[in-house]
Formats: structure tokens, C-alpha cells, sequence
């Protein structure tokens, strides 16, 4: 494995009584397109909340691209986040700002200082590099379909050029063509940057199109963790089921 940009060692996180990460060990190395899986309530999503410092973790470490991430409460979110890209699950674009405004709050948010031009520039190129036209850019979100709304939403998080871009559900809503699309820009644009990439998802199609790893989480901790060619044959009963669940 190249150095690691992730890193979680022993992680635990509980809320009241109910644990959802128990001894959670993971590692994604630089480059790598890593696609972690799991059931609903597995804890994938309370995994990347731990990530990027929005929950703090009860136990073990957590470094992201050589920052120890402690969480808020410990005044660490903000460490090293100009070299991360996110994408939450819903896009999460502001209502109130234009398409070009909520890309270009990306930069705006960094420690650099860009000349309103430069921002502008940047803007456009990003929007076609996710496959939208110029001519959204002053288009609120109403205004644009879903599928346009997670492009917005990827651009947003590239625009800065990333070490690091985090994918929460990123097809959550999107009909099977919009998914397919949307597969194929994350598969491009790691194949283009290189930038490691961690992606949250319940579909295995998706998976198969973006993934160089898959890891799968259950009752809080990683139970396997490979290649998608290798899930047939895993001797992990949740593994099979969803091979045969999604008809793969």
C-alpha cells in the first residue's frame, strides 16, 4: 500500500449505551478509490462524521492526510480541511446562493485569497469538468434537476483541488440512469486526479464502477475488506447476501 492519507486505529464511538464503531480499523492508502459498505445503521456515515472532526470519537486515532482529527469539542475540525473535498448526502447546496456561488464558496472558505476573476475562472472550468454547461452558473438549485444538483455539489468539493474527497450516498435519490452517470463522472475524475477518494454507499453497482477497494462494515467494525471481483467468493455471510441482493 502507498503511504495512507486515512487512517483509523481502534476506533470506538458510542452514543448513550449504543456503540456503532467498536474497534474500528481502517486504512486507505494515497490514491486509492475506497468504498465502504455496509447495512443501514452500520455506523458508515458516523465513520465519516468521525473523519472530518463532527463527532468525536470516544477511542483510538483518527489521522486525515497527517492531521490527528480529535473532534469539536477538541477544536481540531478545522485542521487540514483546506486540503478536503465533501460531498454530503442530499448535495446540501445553500438554497439562497447561485449555482457559480456555492462552488465558488470553496475557495472563498480557504486560507488563500483568490481575485474574483481567478474565482470565476475556476468556476467555469470545474463546471465542465463535471459535465455541466456554463450557462447554469447564475441558476439557483431550484432551478437545476437533482442529478445537475449532485454535480454542483461534486464541483463544489474539486474545485480547490483536493488530497482528499469524501462522497457521503452520493446517488441518494437519483433514478438508475442519473445514477449510472454520476458513477461514471467519480470513476473519471479518479482516474484523472488520482485524488484518494472514500465513498459512502449502499449500492454495489455503484461500488463495482468507482471502487479499487471495498471494505464492509457490521456491528461497528471492518469484516472484510478487498476488491470487488473477490465478493463472490467471500466466506462473509453479509458479503454474499449482497452480491445476491443487488443480482451481481
Amino acid at each position: 500500500m502507498k503511504s495512507p492519507i486515512v487512517t483509523f486505529n481502534r476506533v470506538y464511538k458510542s452514543f448513550q449505551d449504543n456503540p456503532v464503531l467498536k474497534n474500528f480499523n481502517l486504512t486507505i492508502g494515497k490514491g486509492e478509490s475506497f468504498t465502504l459498505m455496509g447495512r443501514s445503521g452500520s455506523g458508515k456515515s458516523v465513520a465519516m462524521k468521525c473523519l472530518l472532526g463532527l463527532l468525536t470519537h470516544d477511542k483510538g486515532k483518527i489521522v486525515r492526510d497527517q492531521h490527528i482529527v480529535r473532534g469539536m469539542e477538541e477544536g481540531s475540525t478545522s485542521s487540514g480541511m483546506e486540503n478536503v473535498g465533501v460531498v454530503f448526502q442530499g448535495s446540501a447546496l445553500f438554497d439562497s446562493m447561485s449555482v457559480g456561488e456555492n462552488i465558488a464558496l470553496a475557495l472563498r472558505s480557504r486560507a488563500y485569497k483568490k481575485e474574483a476573476s481567478l474565482i470565476k475562472t475556476l468556476v467555469l472550468r470545474t463546471l465542465s469538468q463535471v459535465g455541466l454547461s456554463h450557462d447554469i452558473i447564475d441558476l439557483m438549485p431550484s432551478e437545476i434537476s437533482g442529478g445537475m444538483a449532485k454535480r454542483v455539489a461534486i464541483a463544489r468539493a474539486i474545485v480547490h483541488k483536493p488530497n482528499l474527497l469524501l462522497l457521503d450516498e452520493p446517488t441518494t435519490g437519483l433514478d438508475p440512469l442519473s445514477v449510472h452517470l454520476i458513477g461514471q463522472l467519480i470513476h473519471q475524475l479518479h482516474h484523472q486526479s488520482q485524488t484518494t477518494t472514500l465513498t459512502i454507499t449502499h449500492d454495489l453497482h455503484l461500488a463495482r464502477m468507482i471502487s479499487t477497494h471495498i471494505g464492509v462494515l457490521e456491528q461497528g467494525k471492518i469484516v472484510w475488506n478487498g476488491h470487488f471481483e473477490d465478493m463472490p467468493s467471500a466466506k462473509v455471510d453479509l458479503v454474499r447476501e449482497m452480491v445476491v441482493a443487488q443480482k451481481l
